[in-house]
């Protein structure tokens, strides 16, 4: 019963104080809202708004990145499953770098291969593969206009 006891003073003193406290600093002032100022809330508050501004141009834009990036590897996926991949030629690699117009269709198409075969193979499947989903956020839409692509043929 003791122990209880006690451990129940332990939970409420930290309250009991908080209040004596409160009690002393506001024993003299007038509970009246057009008087009391406490400059250290309002300027924290006025500091974490500021913060919360300045930090949103930043997480827009880690947000358009992030779909841009997402967007991207779709488009990578989709050449790679359109893509007819000839015989013998095993070991090939290939390199491709595309860029889109603003509704996704292919604008240009740079593939580096030194089997011409795999080039143009590339090629068709990359416009084969068009039109390209684009994002509806223009931050993004404009990241994602551009995207690059590996081959390996195994």
């Amino acid at each position: 019963m003791i122990n209880y006891q006690y451990g129940l003073l332990m939970k409420l003193l930290p309250c009991l104080v908080l209040s004596l406290f409160c009690s002393n600093v506001f024993a003299n002032t007038e509970l009246n809202p057009n008087t009391i100022n406490i400059p250290s809330v309002e300027k924290t508050i006025t500091t974490v708004e500021a913060k919360r501004r300045a930090d949103a141009p930043l997480n827009k834009n880690t947000e358009a990145l992030k779909i841009a990036s997402s967007a991207k590897r779709d488009f990578e996926n989709k050449v790679k499953r359109a893509w007819q991949v000839p015989i013998n030629s095993s070991g090939q690699q290939a390199t491709a770098r595309v860029s889109l117009s603003e509704n996704g269709s292919v604008a240009t198409v740079s593939v580096n291969a030194s089997d011409p075969d795999i080039k143009s193979s590339i090629e068709r499947a990359i416009r084969a593969a068009a039109p390209y989903p684009m994002p509806s956020d223009p931050d993004a839409r404009r990241q994602a206009r551009s995207f690059s692509a590996s081959f390996k043929v195994k």
